[in-house]
């Protein structure tokens, strides 16, 4: 009988990228991912949006935030390595009332402690690129990206197999 030192159950995003930092951290473990399909990722990861997140609606030094702006640019790094298209696009925010106004106005004051770039128009700016707008005030963050997320985790195998350890496909996990 084999013996590995961190057995992962679910070989969505989550347990890949568990995997994949733990083994960053601690090289020397043995680490199998149980997979109860023959592939990895066919389950939530498939229907995930692609939306690489900046953290914009997180408290500046909170641990969420923080864990955005890593995840962010380790993300971006590992679509790079990949080979893996994103888009920086930005994040349009539009506030529809004067109680929007007022929360919009409480998120763009917060935004230097997210790294964020911020980018505010008012009606009459963004009527020149977005004729579907309709509000009181409007801000972009340039910081949120797109990607195609369902290679992310198909393309983790090939990075992983060779760091992580092993996955064990069709293998279903009851309690």
């Amino acid at each position: 009988m084999q013996t590995n030192d961190i057995v992962i159950i679910g070989g969505g995003i989550v347990g890949l990228a568990t995997a994949y930092r733990l083994k960053q951290t601690h090289p020397d473990m043995s680490i199998v991912i149980l997979e109860k399909e023959s592939q990895v990722a066919t389950h939530q990861t498939s229907h995930n949006s692609g939306v690489i997140h900046s953290g914009i609606f997180y408290e500046p030094n909170s641990l969420k935030a923080k864990n955005c702006r890593q995840g962010r640019k380790a993300l971006i790094k590992f679509c790079e390595r990949q080979g893996i298209a994103y888009e920086i696009c930005g994040k349009v925010v539009v506030a529809t009332s004067q109680q929007e106004e007022k929360e919009l106005s409480r998120i763009e004051k917060k935004e230097g402690g997210l790294e964020l770039s911020v980018n505010e128009s008012d009606r009459s700016d963004s009527m020149s690129w977005n004729r579907t707008f309709e509000g009181l005030q409007l801000c972009m963050w340039l910081t949120v990206a797109l990607s195609t997320t369902l290679l992310w985790p198909k393309r983790w195998p090939s990075e992983f197999g060779s760091t992580v350890g092993r996955f064990s496909l069709k293998r279903k996990c009851e309690s």
